[in-house]
């Protein structure tokens, strides 16, 4: 509507739309490598405004050593027993819940024995217990032989 004599003014508005963030993309939800190798966990954030990804483990610290990462992508080098575990990533973009995906990593590696003691002593018709922890992936079968 023109008026004479009046100086026509125009407002713009903006209008933005929020959406509830979500992972979009992510890596398998088991994740399989050997022990020494390098593994890349991958989760994609989409939603407006665009979320933020951010990595966690759900026992203990990241492999290197901090609580959390930010970012798509969890790279892991040189992957060892202590890296297997569940990885979560988050995406959260301040808007209702976050969204989350979790991945598992599984790390094959050959048996590996911790022994307690090298050497137990005894008397002769004592009880002993000789104690030996034996970890691996798949799971070894141990087996005692005595003077073998």
């Amino acid at each position: 509507l023109a008026i004479p004599g009046i100086k026509q003014r125009s407002v713009t508005h903006t209008v933005s739309i929020r959406v509830p963030p979500e992972i979009s993309e992510h890596s398998d939800t088991v994740v399989q490598t050997k022990k020494g190798r390098q593994v890349r966990l991958m989760c994609k954030g989409t939603g407006h405004p665009e979320p933020t990804v951010k990595w966690t483990k759900s026992k203990g610290k990241l492999p290197d050593g901090t609580m959390e990462k930010e970012g798509e992508e969890l790279m892991i080098t040189n992957v060892n027993r202590h890296d297997a575990g569940v990885y979560r990533c988050t995406a959260d973009n301040g808007f209702t819940q976050q969204a989350y995906k979790e991945i598992e990593l599984k790390v094959l590696f050959q048996p590996e024995i911790q022994v307690q003691q090298v050497f137990v002593h005894t008397k002769t018709g004592k009880d002993v217990e000789v104690v030996c922890n034996v970890h691996g992936e798949p799971r070894p079968t141990v087996s005692w032989k005595k003077d073998g």
